[in-house]
C-alpha cells in the first residue's frame, strides 16, 4: 500500500493506467452521484478487478456520465494462492443472486453454473446473455461492499457431465446425510458442488462420485438450496483459518 485508499470503491472494466481518464456509464455514474452521493472532486479507489487499487478523483459528476482521473495505487492484493470454486446448480430467481452475493463476500474465486437433469431455470442464448449480466453486477457489488481487490470469475452455466469431466483438485458434493468433514482441507485447490432445488439424480451423483468427487454432509438437517453453498464455504474458510485464497 502507497497511499491511504478512499473509503467507496468502484471497479472498472477498462484498463486503469494513472492519469488516463475513465468514463463511467449511466448505471454506474448513478451509483456514484445518487447512492454515494459523491461528486466533483471526491476521491473514490477505482479498481481493475486485478488485485489493484487505484486512487482516483472525480472531474465531472453526473448521473448520466462521470469522469474519473486515476492516480497511484493505494491498494494492492496478490493473486489467489489456490482457487475456491462455486459450482452451483441453476435455481430459481432472487434466490441465485443471493448465492452470488454471499459466495462472493465468502471468498470464492471462481463461480460455475450449473444444469441438471431437474434444473427448473430454463434459458436461451438470448436470455443467457442477459442473465449473464445481472449475475455479473452482483458479484462486482459485492465485491465493492465487502472491500475485495479481486473480482471472483463468473463462467456461464454448462451442462453437470461437462463440469465433473473437466474438474480437478479437491471436490466436494454437498448430499443430505453424508459424512460431515472430518478434518481441515489442505490449502489448495477446491471445488463445492451444489444440487437444485430438487437435488441430485441418483445417475448424477454416482457419476459424480466415480469421478473424484466426495459426498459433503451439513448436518441432519435438509438445507435449502441457497444455503447450504453458504455454509459450506463458510466451514471451508473457518477450516483455512479464514485466509483468503
Amino acid at each position: 500500500m502507497t497511499a491511504e485508499a478512499p473509503k467507496h470503491r468502484l471497479f472498472v472494466t477498462a484498463p486503469v493506467v494513472p492519469g488516463e481518464l475513465i468514463t463511467v456509464d449511466a448505471e454506474r455514474s448513478h451509483y456514484l452521484c445518487r447512492v454515494l452521493r459523491l461528486g466533483v472532486g471526491d476521491p473514490v479507489l477505482v479498481c481493475d478487478g486485478h488485485g489493484n487499487g487505484y486512487t482516483a478523483t472525480i472531474l465531472r459528476a453526473s448521473t448520466r456520465r462521470c469522469e474519473l482521473q486515476p492516480g497511484e495505487v493505494a491498494e494492492t492484493a496478490p493473486a489467489p494462492a489456490f482457487t475456491l470454486t462455486l459450482a452451483q446448480s441453476l435455481i430459481k430467481g432472487d434466490r441465485l443472486d443471493f448465492v452470488l452475493q454471499k459466495a462472493t463476500e465468502l471468498g470464492v474465486t471462481d463461480i460455475r453454473l450449473v444444469t441438471t437433469s431437474r434444473t427448473e431455470v430454463s434459458l436461451d442464448d438470448a436470455r443467457i446473455a442477459r442473465r449473464m449480466a445481472h449475475w455479473q453486477k452482483i458479484v462486482v457489488a459485492a465485491a465493492e461492499q465487502c472491500e475485495r481487490l479481486w473480482l471472483p470469475r463468473l463462467h456461464p452455466p454448462q451442462p453437470l457431465a461437462e463440469l465433473v469431466a473437466a474438474a480437478r483438485g479437491e471436490r466436494l458434493l454437498l448430499e443430505p446425510g453424508a459424512a460431515r468433514l472430518d478434518a481441515p482441507l489442505p490449502e489448495s485447490d477446491t471445488l463445492v458442488l451444489v444440487g437444485p432445488e430438487g437435488g441430485f439424480a441418483t445417475v448424477e451423483r454416482d457419476h459424480a462420485l466415480a469421478h473424484g468427487f466426495r459426498a459433503m454432509g451439513l448436518g441432519s438437517h435438509v438445507l435449502r438450496a441457497d444455503t447450504a453453498p453458504i455454509a459450506a464455504l463458510a466451514i471451508l474458510r473457518q477450516s483455512w483459518g479464514w485466509k483468503a485464497p
